[in-house]
């Protein structure tokens, strides 16, 4: 775990419930193993800069490219360069920042990998940063990832989303394609110590029937309070007022 990370964690110990749900068992797993059983697929995510590199790289990926980062399979990786078909849509996958010289770097193959598909190589991109110029730092200076900006305009996907940028930005347009930067869950105690609940944008449904990229702002999400997310209260309350629950 790199400095920053631990930084964060010191002042909020949710950042660490990953590695919580790793090690989950008992009751904690058996809830874990009804929750995915909700789901008709796993939830996908890119590398940013904060995550265990050595930890993914590990990890086993199966032949669309992707791979379990828990024994629940509640989410899973999805690499760098990697195209996986969801549905009718094909979407690409791209992780780290730009400005880094290490391993939180975007790595040049990958993006060589996705550029080589050309025109129309897929529908939807998933990057961690932005496009450049497209939203500021904290310290207001122009920020955003121009490897990023070369390939949306080159592909021209659909739809783009990104995040990274701890603020909600969007949507815009790169050509024929709808960008999205999303914030963050929750905004760190780090920055903002008097921030509680979840934040409006850190979540947008992509309806492909309507061809519509929303960003979810129901009042419902300023009613979880955070941090800390107590997650056994909420789940009992989810698992007693669903069908499950009241029948099984």
């Amino acid at each position: 775990m790199d400095a920053a990370t631990e930084s964060y964690i010191a002042v909020d110990s949710s950042q660490a419930d990953f590695s919580r749900l790793l090690k989950a068992e008992g009751n904690l797993a058996e809830k874990l193993k009804w929750m995915r059983k909700q789901f008709d697929s796993p939830m996908y995510f890119v590398r940013g800069n904060h995550e265990d590199v050595g930890y993914l790289a590990e990890l086993e990926r199966g032949a669309d490219g992707t791979a379990a980062a828990d024994v629940f399979d509640l989410v899973r990786y999805g690499g760098d360069g990697t195209v996986l078909a969801l549905g009718d849509q094909r979407v690409a996958f791209l992780g780290g920042v730009e400005e880094r010289d290490d391993e939180r770097r975007i790595f040049k193959n990958s993006y060589q990998t996705l550029m080589d598909l050309g025109p129309g190589g897929f529908d939807v991109l998933v990057t961690h940063e932005g496009p450049y110029g497209t939203y500021r730092t904290f310290r207001g200076l122009t920020a955003g990832s121009k490897m990023t900006s070369r390939l949306i305009e080159h592909v021209q996907p659909a739809y783009h989303l990104a995040g990274h940028a701890h603020g909600f930005h969007g949507p815009f347009t790169i050509g024929r394609t709808t960008a999205m930067i999303l914030t963050c869950i929750v905004d760190s105690p780090k920055w903002n110590p008097e921030s509680r609940g979840i934040q409006h944008g850190w979540m947008a449904i992509l309806d492909t029937n309507a061809d519509t990229l929303t960003p979810v702002t129901d009042s419902w999400l300023a009613a979880i309070d955070t941090p800390p997310f107590d997650f056994e209260a909420w789940f009992e309350q989810f698992y007693s007022a669903s069908w499950w629950g009241t029948f099984k």
